[in-house]
């Protein structure tokens, strides 16, 4: 066996505490995002600011590609986290329905205000409608069933706020 002359094992440990160092220096870049935290924006204390008016379209995701797909929409978030939302065809052939439900804030998905069914069980959790939360909620942009999983035939699906009837 062969020794390693010292000018040799002083170079591999000069490499060795180089790659260390480096390691080191880069080990906060390559943290886990959860350890990043998210700002909750619409906390139970808040969401009676959602309650008022908004009108504008909303896209039914299972009817795409057929007829009224897409709806002109009023919709009305009440304070006891119940909604009301007619729609109507934007095919012109004047279909109005109604829809009542309650629904609730996911922060998780980004301050996403989902609007879930009448039929709702914990075997169907029947989720309508996903809406974004922009600004202090002067506009609702669809995204999606849950804000989940975006499609790009929800771009300019947008309801605006018309009133604002939520106080302290």
């Amino acid at each position: 066996m062969t020794r390693a002359s010292p000018h040799f094992a002083r170079r591999v440990r000069l490499r060795d505490a180089f790659v260390l160092a480096i390691a080191i220096a880069l080990a906060p870049l390559a943290a886990p995002v959860r350890a990043q935290h998210y700002v909750v924006e619409w906390p139970a204390a808040r969401q009676h600011l959602l309650e008022g008016r908004y009108t504008g379209h909303v896209r039914d995701e299972s009817r795409r590609e057929r007829s009224c797909e897409f709806q002109a929409a009023d919709l009305l978030i009440e304070r006891d986290r119940q909604y009301v939302i007619s729609l109507e065809c934007d095919d012109g052939t004047e279909r109005l329905r109604t829809i009542r439900g309650h629904w609730w804030i996911d922060e998780i998905a980004g301050s996403c205000l989902i609007l879930v069914g009448p039929d709702a069980s914990s075997a169907n959790d029947d989720h309508r409608y996903g809406f974004r939360i922009h600004g202090d909620a002067h506009a609702l942009h669809q995204d999606g069933g849950r804000c989940q999983s975006a499609d790009e035939r929800d771009a300019g699906m947008v309801l605006t706020r018309l009133e604002v009837t939520g106080g302290d």
